[in-house]
């Protein structure tokens, strides 16, 4: 199926926002809050798509503006930061350009999450009827409020919108197929020198994996193990740490006897690495 182009679609709830707010009646403004939620919302999505191949497959499931941004910083903590493009002549092979010589390609501007977070639940509050207790002491909120509210956030959308950039997303990135479920994944190396850690981006697998720089610009990617040994045979056997799971079976590669990972406590705050012990 073919996705949609959330940025038009959340132009299109902005302009119909706009217009309800025009009519300046209860019903429009609040059927206006609701279409500005829904920018909010695909504006969030559209950004999403940017980081798809870095994150976890689930992420697309997630529908609050906070959880979406908050999955693509997880793997860019600049993901809802505003940020500004310039290029500039390299005169000197290797070497950056003069200080004079940089041009301001453009600016994308981003909401934040917080912005996002707030701004959504506000929206979301004006969408009820007043309880009880806000009509009976006069604190629920008023049109002028709304209005007021409204037109805030479908600026700051429009601003967005009017981004004479948009979507970007540098940065040094390695590509690998994990070794245990077969899934496609794309790393972002965040410090050449130093290793980092990178996790399956299938939820079902999980598997860890520990990136370290290796020869020019490739990246040396080590799955986590650990090992058990097989009580009938004696066979020394390797598994991804992300297999040793309480209640997971685990088979020896040498005569196939099944094993159970199993948890016993050392103490109060601990557990123990899986009780080998039963069979």
């Amino acid at each position: 199926m073919t996705l949609p182009n959330m940025r038009h679609v959340a132009r299109e709830c902005v302009d119909r926002a706009k217009h309800l707010l025009s009519l300046g009646d209860e019903p429009s403004v609040r059927h206006a809050c609701l279409e500005l939620r829904f920018a909010i919302e695909y504006l969030s999505y559209d950004l999403l798509q940017v980081y798809r191949d870095e994150i976890d497959f689930d992420a697309v499931k997630k529908w609050q503006p906070k959880a979406v941004i908050s999955e693509m910083r997880t793997v860019d903590g600049y993901a809802d930061k505003s940020n500004a493009l310039y290029m500039g002549p390299e005169v000197v092979p290797g070497e950056p350009a003069p200080e004079d010589g940089w041009r301001l390609v453009g600016e994308e501007n981003r909401m934040s999450m917080e912005w996002a977070n707030k701004n959504y639940g506000t929206l979301g509050n004006f969408l009820h009827a007043p309880t009880i207790d806000q009509l009976e002491s006069g604190k629920s909120p008023t049109l002028e409020t709304l209005i007021k509210r409204a037109n805030i956030v479908l600026t700051a959308c429009e601003q967005i919108l009017n981004s004479r950039i948009y979507n970007c997303n540098f940065g040094n990135f390695f590509t690998f197929t994990c070794g245990d479920c077969g899934s496609q994944m794309k790393g972002r190396v965040k410090d050449p020198s130093k290793k980092q850690v990178v996790t399956c981006r299938n939820g079902k697998c999980g598997a860890i994996y520990d990136a370290t720089p290796g020869e020019g610009e490739r990246v040396v990617l080590i799955l986590r193990k650990e090992n058990w040994v097989c009580p009938p045979c004696g066979t020394e056997n390797w598994i991804g740490l992300h297999c040793v799971k309480e209640g997971n079976a685990l088979n020896c590669a040498k005569c196939g006897h099944e094993m159970k990972v199993d948890y016993h406590l050392i103490d109060k705050d601990m557990r123990s690495w899986p009780d080998r012990t039963k069979y």
